[in-house]
């Protein structure tokens, strides 16, 4: 396991790829997202950044308000400055599809308000190999197998994941020696979903040799592969495709 002190250079090593400017971090108040806002403040300190934090209130359990303000009096113990988002549209279809999609909707709004260069994301080690095996099981493609990206861009909201090199239990550990609790939703035991039942399909995986380390470097095989392709493709079609002046594309048939 991790050190504490490794942890800390793990997401520094991972912070430096970030944008010039201030930073905003996401907080649902749960181990990953609370250990990313610790481990950013302690971070920006050190580099003279500005950090700034977010808490998304889907409105979908009474508890719900109740964890903002927990989440608001950490990030003001720590004298972040902390906005509390309010999802407030009605929805149609699959919730937590909605659900997510408002949530990068309020992200987004939130940065261009507070002129924030990047969002950072609590995804973790194990949250990428979950991703990683749920595509697996939907038979997607060397894209789809990539896995998660550290930076991104989502409809003009930049984001970047620092913390994808670091497992669920260590951020709970980390959490754990700077005496902070997290909130454990509902949903994280709600095997209707299925990210849960993949995330407690894993450890017997593990087993046989699936284990989260193995589908990381899945991830880094089937990336390698995209970027040859990709180089492929662009080669080819510098050679062979024209483009008119209306749009068609004129491929050289042999």
């Amino acid at each position: 396991m991790c050190s504490l002190e490794k942890i800390q250079g793990i997401f520094s090593d991972a912070m430096r790829e970030v944008p010039k400017g201030d930073i905003g971090v996401a907080v649902s108040g749960g181990g990953d997202s609370l250990a990313l806002l610790l481990l950013s403040v302690d971070w920006a300190r050190e580099n003279g950044r500005c950090i700034k934090s977010a808490t998304i209130n889907h409105g979908l359990r009474p508890e719900s308000q109740s964890e903002c303000e927990y989440v608001n009096k950490i990030a003001t113990d720590l004298l972040i400055q902390h906005s509390t988002l309010y999802w407030s549209k009605k929805f149609t279809g699959n919730l937590q599809m909605a659900a997510r999609n408002a949530r990068y909707d309020l992200l987004k709004n939130w940065a261009a308000c507070e002129k924030l260069s990047v969002v950072l994301l609590g995804h973790n080690h194990d949250d990428n190999a979950e991703t990683i095996f749920g595509r697996l099981s939907r038979g997607s493609g060397i894209d789809g197998l990539t896995g998660m990206t550290r930076s991104q861009n989502l409809n003009n909201l930049e984001i970047f994941r620092p913390l994808l090199e670091i497992s669920r239990i260590e951020l709970r550990r980390f959490l754990t020696k700077k005496s902070i609790n997290w909130i454990d939703e509902p949903s994280n035991l709600d095997e209707s979903f299925q990210r849960i039942k993949i995330r407690k399909l894993l450890p017997t995986l593990s087993q046989v040799g699936l284990t989260p380390k193995k589908l990381i470097s899945l991830a880094e095989h089937m990336n390698r592969a995209k970027t040859a392709l990709n180089s492929e493709v662009y080669s080819f079609s510098e050679n062979y495709v024209k483009q008119k002046k209306w749009g068609d594309l004129e491929i050289e048939r042999e």
